[in-house]
């Protein structure tokens, strides 16, 4: 019994088995890590397309003002762009195309701008936690700041630029504020 006790064959496979299960759990660990960080890297990488889509969507509505800045828009009741019924709806999605961001893969984005009105009263069919509802509550036409360049024979309107991310539930939501300068007799 002391000859097997005394016997050390075999104790090199022992401790080759040990060392190899080590060498498979850490290979399993750095697998299921390098997996879990290529998921976050692809939800990060959505996420700043999606941000910059909404952010190029902010600039187009800035661009093409014309669209949503109409007689009644800037000197009338109305609040809001785009109307409750679309007017121009080629796609039939429910969005008025001149509202609409796209790119290769569709439509990834919407816009809707608001008088930034010295008011409570919503929009009429957004929803009262609409981003678009919230923001800073100010005058909606003033005179130009003394430092603007502009003559006090002038009045500036504010508007809210709100854009959307209307695909795979993503929430990105970018808002910027903008103003026209009227001739006082236009506001």
């Amino acid at each position: 019994m002391s000859n097997i006790l005394r016997n050390d064959r075999g104790s090199v496979l022992i401790t080759s088995v040990l060392i190899l299960t080590l060498l498979v759990i850490i290979g399993i660990s750095a697998t299921n890590t390098t997996t879990i960080e290529l998921q976050i890297a692809g939800n990060d990488r959505f996420s700043r397309k999606d941000f910059y889509n909404q952010e190029a969507n902010c600039i187009n509505a800035q661009v093409h003002w014309n669209d949503w800045l109409s007689d009644l828009l800037a000197t009338g009741d109305d609040v809001y762009f785009p109307p409750d019924t679309p007017s121009i709806d080629e796609n039939n999605n429910g969005i008025d195309d001149r509202s609409e961001f796209v790119d290769s893969t569709g439509v990834v984005g919407a816009y809707k701008v608001r008088k930034i009105v010295n008011s409570s009263i919503d929009a009429k069919d957004w929803a009262t936690n609409d981003p678009a509802n919230k923001v800073p509550l100010l005058d909606h036409t003033d005179k130009p700041p003394a430092s603007s360049g502009f003559g006090q024979d002038l009045v500036i309107a504010r508007y809210a630029i709100t854009s959307y991310s209307n695909i795979n539930n993503r929430k990105a939501i970018i808002q910027v504020g903008v103003y026209k300068v009227f001739q006082k007799s236009n506001q």
